[in-house]
């Protein structure tokens, strides 16, 4: 099941003002992403800002890559997780493997930190993913893996992952995928998308969410009528790339030696390749080092 959303990337910063509002009321269908957002009640979401000392509320939200069927694996498997485990599970999507900007990274860390994401999945795997998800979550997360080992960045680092960028509504074995319409525009139209950044740059702050969400509705409305396949063929775009592209892609290796059984020796495996390795992803190692789900 499939739902069209034209209203996901305007909606977000209000949604974000009013999440802890009383009288918040709850995204109706077609809130694409939003939704995962009530996934925190404010309870969890104060007991984790107290335990985070650097705390982005994004990191507590699920992380997708596009691909529908291996989001929801994903989903499905920490579904019955702790809070800690879920963004622990997130976090290695964002930070290890679709990281938006890589500027500060070789293309050789780059690849060794989708390799310590690996790892870091195998070791979830190991020790509190559900043993009937296991199969499904290691599979859907070395899918996610090869999709960005096979990524390219641009001459400032943002990176381009070629699939389309899907959002959900509800949550583990529940998600329904949705169209992110911006991102169509983006990869379909990019006159239109061009129009639709130039109307932001144009507008004031308090007129650019309605005067940006006008312009993309009608060309949303305006394209089915003159191209009613575009969807499919956005679709078709994003599995041509990842059959081609990113399939077969053969993952790094530069963590295959450690030992994921415990968090003792997980730990003392990212130390003694810390110690090998003294002047390459020194940065990323100590973050992960210091990251406080190690430290529960």
């Amino acid at each position: 099941m499939k739902i069209e959303n034209v209203h996901q990337n305007i909606t977000r910063p209000d949604f974000l003002k009013a999440i802890n509002r009383e009288d918040f009321v709850e995204p109706q269908k077609g809130d694409g992403e939003i939704a995962a957002s009530l996934q925190i009640s404010d309870e969890a979401q104060k007991r984790f800002e107290a335990e985070i000392q650097h705390f982005d509320r994004r990191i507590a939200l699920p992380e997708y890559c596009g691909i529908y069927e291996t989001d929801k694996a994903i989903a499905a498997a920490v579904e019955g997780c702790s809070k800690e485990e879920q963004i622990f599970v997130y976090g290695i999507i964002r930070q290890n493997f679709l990281k938006e900007n890589t500027s500060s990274l070789t293309e050789e860390e780059r690849q060794a930190n989708i390799a310590l994401g690996m790892k870091k999945a195998e070791y979830a795997s190991e020790n509190f993913i559900p043993k009937e998800h296991r199969e499904k979550f290691l599979d859907a997360m070395s899918t996610i893996a090869k999709l960005a080992s096979a990524g390219k960045a641009d001459r400032n680092g943002n990176m381009n992952y070629g699939v389309k960028k899907s959002s959900y509504l509800g949550h583990g074995s529940n998600l329904v995928e949705t169209t992110d319409t911006l991102d169509m525009m983006r990869n379909m139209d990019s006159k239109a998308y061009n129009e639709y950044q130039k109307i932001g740059e144009e507008s004031s702050n308090e007129d650019r969410p309605l005067n940006q969400a006008k312009f993309l509705i009608n060309w949303y409305l305006k394209t089915l009528k003159d191209k009613p396949d575009i969807l499919k063929e956005y679709e078709e775009k994003s599995d041509k790339y990842f059959e081609k592209e990113a399939k077969d892609k053969e993952l790094p290796a530069h963590f295959d030696g450690i030992d994921v059984s415990a968090k003792e020796t997980f730990l003392a495996g990212l130390r003694n390749f810390m110690a090998k390795n003294q002047n390459f992803m020194s940065g990323i190692l100590s973050v992960e080092l210091s990251n406080q789900f190690w430290k529960s």
